[in-house]
């Protein structure tokens, strides 16, 4: 359909297993009456071809809309409501872009996809993007980058196929897991929090932001590194359980912790601050500040360790 769609006045719309195409030229308007039976969809697509899309000339929505087929964005700029839950998320085309209102809100329960693997393709727009399947999910981004992202529901198992960026929060809610998948990055300019469990393979983490990060729960990586560009504010993992399995890099930045690594490398200009005893595994190279406090550093490896200092 080409205009509006208006099922605010109480009326009821069967979607069946059908698609409800929104393909005009300019603005439209989604008014769905609320989220339940009645005012559901089963599929949507998204082919709107104004020429400028954006928020003067997207399609919106008026209140939350439900989607419990595929969400697919081919062109223009789709915008929903806070509360917008969806089954799949598919974004085919470089000319679609997924940009839910400010700071809102929306779940996914399938399978995200950027299939048409452009990074303007998705504007988190101050807002959080939950996975809430309470089972087996799949996200490929596709060079996108998130601003919160959190799991959600018990049981939800997030597996990423690609790399991970978010701008912002991630969260790991109680008995849930998000899965690095093969060896797959993920970059963090805000918070990490985990309640649940984080599979991190043999990939790496990084904490980039620009102010004070923190990390908290029990968390295993494999790489992390801290590349920080504050001058004094730091990344703090004090309180939290962490072991780092390969490689704990500190880039730039201050980063405190007490922890259990294996190889810790400390660059020019960057600091590791320690939080209590720590022990390490594998080989020490430190060409910046390492701020010991009256913490144990203990050396436990099972075979030759090397020390540098510069």
């Amino acid at each position: 359909m080409e205009g509006n769609w208006d099922n605010g006045n109480g009326g009821i719309f069967t979607s069946a297993s059908g698609t409800v195409t929104f393909n005009g030229s300019g603005a439209q308007t989604v008014t769905t009456g609320g989220v339940g039976t009645g005012n559901d969809f089963n599929n949507v697509t998204i082919t709107n071809t104004a020429g400028s899309p954006g928020d003067a000339a997207d399609v919106e929505t008026s209140g939350a809309i439900k989607v419990n087929g595929t969400l697919d964005l081919t062109d223009g700029q789709f915008m929903p409501a806070t509360s917008s839950d969806f089954v799949n998320v598919t974004l085919s085309a470089s000319a679609g872009i997924l940009k839910p209102a400010s700071g809102s809100s929306i779940t996914v329960s399938g399978t995200w996809n950027n299939s048409g693997a452009s990074s303007g393709s998705f504007n988190g727009n101050s807002g959080t993007v939950s996975f809430d399947a309470g089972g087996a999910q799949s996200l490929t981004s596709g060079g996108i980058s998130f601003y919160n992202l959190s799991t959600a529901t018990p049981s939800t198992d997030l597996t990423i196929q690609d790399a991970l960026v978010i701008t912002n929060d991630l969260t790991i809610a109680g008995s849930t897991t998000l899965d690095a998948g093969s060896n797959r990055s993920i970059s963090v300019a805000g918070n990490w929090s985990n309640s649940g469990t984080f599979t991190s393979a043999s990939g790496t983490v990084t904490f980039n932001g620009s102010g004070a990060q923190t990390i908290s729960g029990t968390n295993t990586f494999y790489d992390l590194t801290i590349n920080n560009s504050h001058g004094s504010s730091k990344v703090s993992a004090n309180g939290s359980s962490l072991t780092v399995q390969d490689e704990l890099l500190v880039s730039n930045g201050i980063f405190e912790s007490a922890s259990d690594y294996d190889d810790v490398t400390i660059s020019a200009g960057a600091t590791l601050e320690l939080t209590g005893n720590i022990t390490v595994s594998g080989d020490w190279s430190n060409s910046g500040t390492f701020t010991p406090s009256t913490n144990t550093v203990t050396f436990d490896g099972s075979g030759a360790q090397s020390i540098t200092s510069v």
